[in-house]
């Protein structure tokens, strides 16, 4: 924890509930008002009915322009013509947002990655083109390994 930074014990739970029991398709983690941990500010469900893109797309309709976030998201695409899935951190730090909670959040995502074994892909974005659905997608295809 470079930031000093540590993690809510109800963090850890609910990322197994996004990543083994499916019982959320997201999670949005801040910063505490104290700058001592990364907590939980909202649990994403699945949403019946929707695209993947139009569920996405909701969700991440919640990160501000103002607010720097963590966006943990089960995120579904297709390639090949094959269904996938990827665990995607998104690392919200938007331009309009304060210098120290930029600092803040870019020197604590590397311990939270490391803490939630299981996310497969890092996305750091700033303004909303970069966490658009084809933008994530985008980032998910170039960083899949090929063998």
């Amino acid at each position: 924890m470079a930031s000093g930074i540590g993690i809510a014990e109800d963090v850890g739970p609910a990322f197994k509930g996004l990543l083994v029991q499916r019982q959320y398709r997201g999670l949005l983690l801040k910063i505490s008002d104290d700058l001592t941990l990364i907590e939980i500010d909202k649990t994403l469900p699945p949403k019946e009915g929707m695209t993947a893109e139009a569920e996405y797309d909701s969700y991440a309709s919640l990160l501000n322009e103002t607010e720097c976030r963590y966006f943990i998201y089960d995120f579904e695409y297709i390639a090949s013509d094959v269904k996938k899935s990827r665990v995607v951190l998104i690392c919200w730090t938007p331009e309009e947002s304060k210098i120290k909670s930029k600092m803040m959040y870019a020197s604590s995502k590397i311990s939270l990655q490391g803490s939630l074994e299981g996310i497969q892909t890092m996305v750091q974005a700033t303004d909303t083109d970069e966490i658009s659905y084809e933008a994530v997608k985008a980032v998910i295809l170039n960083s899949a390994v090929s063998y």
